[in-house]
Formats: C-alpha cells, structure tokens, sequence
C-alpha cells in the first residue's frame, strides 16, 4: 500500500483509522517500554495502573460482570479481565475513528500514516518473534522433563502440560523452532526482506494459535493478536504471492520510499536503527543466557537431586509394610529440580520444599501448605540413600534407593537412523 495513492472511499478510511487506533491502544506504551533506566517499567505500570480502573469499571458498571476483574497476574493471558479489556478497546478505537473522520473527512487518504502504523507493527511482531525465539534457541521457553514428570501418567497431565512436555522433551526441536522464529524477526526489521518475514512470521503464528487453541494454553487472544498483526504486514503483498506462487507471472516491484528525504536524516534514522536492533537483541541474549543459569539447563541441581525408592520405612521402631492403602508410609521420595515430593503408598503425593545442611548431613522438608516439617539425617551411598530423623515427636528410619533417569524408556529410547521397526508404544 506503501504506492497507493488513489481517493480511498469513506469505509476504507473508517476501518483503517479503526485498526490504527486499536493497535495503538493494544501496543502502548510499545515501544516506550523497551527504554532503560527503569523508564519504561515505570510507564508500562502506568498503563497498567490506567486499565486495572477502567476494566472493572467497564465490566462491573456497564456490562454488569458479576464476578472481580482483576489483571491477577497468575500467568494467563485469557482471563475475564482481557476479554473485557479486549472488547473496551475496540469500542474505544471505533468511537475514536468515527471522530476522527468527522473531523477529518476531506483527506483524500492515509497512506502516509499506514506506512508508519506498518513500521510499528513489523518491530513489534519482530521484537516478540525475537523474545520468543531466543528462549527457544537458548531452552529456555519449554523446560525438560522433569522427575515428577517421567513418574506422572499420561491421563494426569494436562492439555497444555502435555504440549510443554512433548516440546521440552527435544532440545533440537525446540532450538529449531527459535531458530525459525528469529529469523522471521530479521527479516521483519527491513523492508527489502518484509514479503519474506511477513509470509513466515503468518505460518509462525498461524501454527503457535491453532496449537494454543488445541491445547488450551491460555495465550490464545495474544497469539491471534500477533497472527493477525503478521497478516496486516503480508496484506500488501498477497497479489505478488498469488502472481508469483499461483499464476506463474512475474511479481510487481514495490517501491521503498525512504522515511525522510534529506540524507543526513536517512543516515540518523539507520545509525538510531543499528543502535535500537543491538540492544534490544543484545538485552535478550543477555537475559536468556541468565535464565539458564538462574533455571534453566545450567541451573544447579539439588544436592540429594534424584527418584528415591523406599525400600524400608521403620515408624517408632516398628516395620510398616508396603500396604498399597497405607496414607502414610512412604512408597518414593522425588527431589526434583525446583521441589521435592513425597508420594505415600496409597499414590497420595505431599508437594514440599526441601532444605539440606550439607555440613551437617541434614535434609529439612517441608511439605505444603503448613504440614510438620521433616527433620533427617542422611547418608548417601552410590545409590542408596539412608534417612533417619523425626517428624514432631516420631522417629524415622527410612532406606530407599535410587533411580537412574536412564531407566525410563522415554530417556533412553535415543534417535536411530535405521529402525527395524516403528517404535510406537
């Protein structure tokens, strides 16, 4: 559309001043909130801060939601709060653009203002495509599987645990799709490569909704925002995909108007360019090369890491047996990499944080919420681990033995090039 300069009818200017000033309710404080020194958190609170008001006013007042409106900050993107902040936004930029065209309805076009609404759009795709793309080149985004996990069935896991598993389960396959996505962003940063960017940003984002949707992971109103983002970029160029791909025929050059006309400014624009590119890239390398030192694959295990399985429980001096209905004997002791679990025989699981005093030889556990903590001793040899300590006024002594990881087929199995036959169990 960067060519087009022809009379653009009433409607046409109606729903592009509509689309300009959703996305700019929707990207704000973008790209304000990429600036240093703490600046821009301080305005993206702000912006917060001015939606935490109106959602709830909005939904509570007008709309008559029962139910709190809250931005909870629990991880999830599709909570009644967005949906409400959603639909406030697009009734805001359709009275906006209803304004604006009535104060404004002799312009012949837009063109000029779509050129820059574009430019903001392809660094925002691009800067997300890099955020999440660098997570997934450095394993960040999909952890792998844990010890609880290779102990958990199928049927416990949920929808969106199982599409964590499946993609943290293979580094290569993770590594690769970050690869795809940075990409994307690189050649979403300039306007010579733009057609490419935007055709392989759309399949990205097409293949991370529909996996959002069929997985009910609750990022599916951000993923649409971004698969239709990347389909307003690819929009101009969908003639020159049908002309090329479809039709057989030469695809039309689109000329690249440079944003300013004096070359001292040009050179301005492509030195604040470079400089804007290398930070923010550089700031997310940095921050995912942190991330897998803090909890990544670099992260320090815990001392006594691994799946115990109990061997003899002795409660006050006495035996238990391993009856299966038994709620208090333990059956196994999994410590994990960010938690310790302790699963009875009756298949009961006590979630706990775990402390261990290696000077000492002692291992503090403390399951959730407030039950009474574990007191042990313990002693760890090759694989078998000795535990013997109080809980309150009762003693134990525990012996268990420990699991390889390498003992779970999963972890094992490896990649063959030849198979003499398909490994589907």
């Amino acid at each position: 559309m960067d060519n087009i300069r022809s009379q653009w009818n009433p409607m046409a200017k109606l729903a592009f001043r509509s689309i300009f000033c959703y996305y700019l309710l929707y990207l704000f404080p973008f790209p304000l909130d990429y600036l240093p020194f703490n600046i821009g958190v301080a305005i993206k609170g702000w912006v917060t801060g001015f939606w935490d008001k109106l959602v709830p006013a909005f939904g509570n007042g007008i709309l008559g939601i029962s139910e709190a409106l809250t931005s909870n900050g629990q991880g999830s993107g599709d909570t009644a709060f967005h949906y409400v902040q959603v639909l406030a936004m697009v009734i805001i930029a359709v009275l906006g653009a209803v304004f604006w065209t009535l104060l404004d309805s002799k312009r012949k076009n837009d063109v000029h203002l779509y050129r820059y609404m574009i430019l903001g759009l392809r660094y925002y795709l691009a800067f997300t495509l890099f955020a999440y793309g660098f997570s997934k080149v450095f394993a960040n985004q999909f952890w792998p599987l844990s010890l609880t996990d290779l102990l958990k069935p199928y049927g416990a896991s949920s929808p969106m645990g199982l599409l964590w598993k499946f993609m943290g389960y293979s580094e290569v396959y993770m590594v690769f799709a970050g690869i795809a996505e940075v990409i994307a962003g690189v050649l979403l940063v300039s306007r010579k490569t733009v057609r490419l960017g935007a055709f392989i940003s759309f399949a990205i984002m097409l293949n991370v909704f529909v996996l959002n949707m069929s997985y009910d992971v609750p990022v599916k109103l951000y993923s649409a925002h971004l698969l239709v983002i990347s389909a307003i970029i690819l929009s101009p160029h969908i003639k020159n995909f049908i002309r090329f791909f479809v039709l057989n025929k030469t695809a039309e050059t689109i000329a690249i108007e440079p944003y300013f006309k004096q070359k001292k400014w040009q050179v301005l624009g492509l030195v604040l360019k470079s400089i804007l590119l290398i930070f923010i890239v550089g700031s997310l390398i940095q921050k995912q090369i942190k991330n897998q030192k803090t909890f990544g694959k670099k992260a320090v295990l815990p001392v006594l890491y691994g799946i115990y399985e109990v061997d003899l429980f002795v409660l006050n001096h006495d035996t238990i047996p391993p009856l299966t209905s038994d709620p208090f004997r333990w059956k196994r002791l999994v410590v994990d990499k960010f938690g310790t679990s302790i699963v009875k025989m009756d298949e009961s699981s006590k979630y706990a944080n775990n402390h261990v005093d290696t000077t000492k030889s002692i291992m503090y556990i403390n399951p959730f919420p407030n039950d009474p903590e574990y007191q042990l001793n313990y002693i760890l040899r090759d694989s078998t681990l000795s535990l013997h300590g109080y809980l309150q006024s009762d003693t134990l002594e525990i012996q268990l033995v420990k699991k390889s990881r390498n003992d779970f087929y999963l972890t094992k199995r490896g990649f063959h090039w030849i198979n003499k036959y398909p490994m589907n169990r």
